[in-house]
């Protein structure tokens, strides 16, 4: 008992909580704790069926179909099931999000990957509560219930499972602070109404509340990042990691010069 007050009495703090912080969070519980599967497990009819987890994958890729956040495999009885979870904190939703995570389901069943499977959100209630998107998921688990299961548990990892979620779930709670320029955000605002009118399948991950000096699109490829530098009349193609692998960068650019016109250079960011 004395050793866990001592351990209760430990604060963790996390100056940003990233939803890649809180993907890494629920592999290692669904990994490790039965408890919290069934939390998943207990939202369908699945929850009298005796399924182990056999594996869990972040980012499972699809070429066509992007990506699903959390893939949690499952086994009953010899037969695979699976869980795909979208994960949120406060980010925009990707239009038709929920509905790729269907095909890339569907896609799955028919490849023989499993016989059936949920999907669901996990997020925070206020996200759920003001997204549109997030409304579609048939199946959804709180930031607040997840924290509430860790609160009963007195084992380290649980705890500091409780404060990341609660920091996660009060970073949702705030908006983040900007200073608006009124002639930037008309321009964002603008720029979306073009997007969707002449380039629909483009995803924007900027803000309409931001000033949007510099427009994110997503893409299909984790840690790969396009942005449209409005400010400096400038578009670049950002790989995570690749400051180790620059010369290939400047041989991919010497192909690229032979047949085009553009002018591009690689850099090394973030130095």
């Amino acid at each position: 008992m004395k050793d866990t007050q001592q351990k209760s009495d430990i604060k963790c703090t996390f100056s940003v909580v990233s939803e890649r912080d809180m993907d890494m969070l629920f592999l290692y519980a669904f990994a490790k704790d039965k408890g919290f599967l069934q939390l998943f497990l207990s939202k369908t009819e699945w929850s009298s069926q005796s399924m182990t987890v056999i594996d869990v994958e972040l980012s499972k890729k699809d070429s066509d179909l992007g990506e699903s956040d959390i893939t949690v495999t499952l086994e009953c009885d010899g037969v695979r099931y699976a869980l795909l979870i979208e994960d949120k904190i406060d980010a925009v939703a990707m239009p038709k999000q929920h509905q790729r995570y269907i095909e890339r389901a569907e896609k799955a069943v028919s490849s023989n990957d499993y016989a059936d499977y949920r999907i669901f959100i996990v997020c925070p209630q206020k996200y759920h509560e003001t997204d549109e998107e997030a409304k579609k998921y048939e199946n959804y688990v709180s930031y607040e219930e997840c924290a509430a299961y860790f609160s009963k548990q007195s084992d380290l990892t649980s705890i500091i499972y409780y404060q990341q979620l609660n920091q996660a779930i009060e970073k949702a709670k705030k908006p983040p602070q900007i200073n608006l320029n009124d002639c930037a955000n008309i321009f964002l605002n603008r720029y979306y109404e073009y997007q969707k009118k002449y380039y629909p399948n483009l995803t924007i991950r900027t803000k309409t509340t931001s000033n949007g000096w510099w427009i994110r699109f997503g893409t299909r490829l984790s840690g790969v990042i396009l942005y449209h530098k409005t400010n400096f009349g400038a578009v670049d193609l950002q790989f995570a990691g690749a400051a180790q692998h620059i010369g290939l960068l400047e041989r991919a650019l010497n192909w690229y010069y032979t047949r085009s016109h553009g002018h591009a250079h690689a850099l090394v960011t973030g130095e």
